[in-house]
């Protein structure tokens, strides 16, 4: 008897979030784009990446600009979405397409943890499931492991110690 194993097929995607190039917007190039790669996406596993965060309760607030590409990503059953910008780590409860918690949604984390300095939330969210954004707490990066069944996340400070972990 042959054992088989399983492999996980991923997709990692990266876009533009910044305003300038008018690229975040309904029927845009790179929205256009992203609708071809994701009604072709047969992967198990769809990680997307861009600078600038849909949900963040950090100073630099919540970039409204790319809700369409949010919605987007959501139909699409992207799991899992990294961003930075805002300074501080931020884990996002699963989000559906229009931003209301829904477990079959997408977890977005916000990890800017690492470069000028660490920035304090100024606003709270009931959607965030956990948040570091003071000293030394917050200065840490993130782990993934991923795997067939979903991905492992970690988060360690730079003092070593893990403040969250989990899968999805």
């Amino acid at each position: 008897m042959t054992q088989q194993s399983s492999k996980c097929s991923g997709s990692l995607i990266s876009l533009d979030s910044t305003s300038q190039f008018g690229q975040t917007a309904a029927g845009s190039p790179q929205y256009q784009w992203l609708a071809q790669d994701l009604n072709a996406n047969s992967a198990t596993c769809t990680i997307a990446y861009f600078h600038h965060p849909v949900f963040s309760v950090g100073p630099q607030g919540s970039t409204t600009s790319m809700n369409a590409i949010w919605s987007l990503l959501a139909q699409h059953g992207v799991d899992l979405v990294l961003t930075g910008h805002d300074h501080s780590y931020q884990r996002w409860a699963p989000l559906d397409g229009s931003g209301v918690a829904n477990p079959a949604g997408i977890t977005q984390f916000v990890v800017g943890t690492a470069g000028h300095g660490i920035q304090n939330f100024v606003r709270s969210d009931s959607r965030l499931a956990v948040g570091f954004g003071t000293q030394p707490n917050a200065f840490g990066a993130l782990r993934l492991e991923l795997n067939q069944d979903g991905a492992a996340y970690r988060f360690v400070n730079t003092l070593g110690a893990t403040l969250d972990s989990g899968t999805v």
